[in-house]
């Protein structure tokens, strides 16, 4: 928790809640996505947004579409159901870090 505190990075789900038969990004379904624009409102300092994979991004962008001023990054997903090489996503999300 310090950690992320101390580099300014939030943690927060794109979805608050949804019904999902396993762990498939796939089969969520009666999702509802969190309250973003009052996140915005108390935090009008963020200027990045890193997705978890493509789906997450997918949610956020139907529901709230392109954010003036904020930088979208969609990342490889974490999910072990994601196949690429954990050097590979560790490359790719370091990437960010610039």
């Amino acid at each position: 928790m310090n950690f992320l505190q101390d580099h300014k990075i939030g943690l927060w789900d794109v979805l608050e809640n949804c019904k999902r038969k396993g762990s498939l990004d796939i089969h969520i379904k009666n999702h509802k996505e969190n309250d973003f624009e009052m996140l915005f409102e108390k935090f009008p300092q963020i200027t990045k947004i890193v997705f978890n994979g493509k789906e997450s991004h997918k949610y956020f962008l139907k529901k709230f579409g392109q954010i003036k001023g904020i930088t979208y990054y969609v990342m490889p997903s974490t999910s072990p159901a994601n196949t690429m090489s954990f050097d590979k996503k560790l490359e790719i999300w370091s990437a960010i870090l610039d």
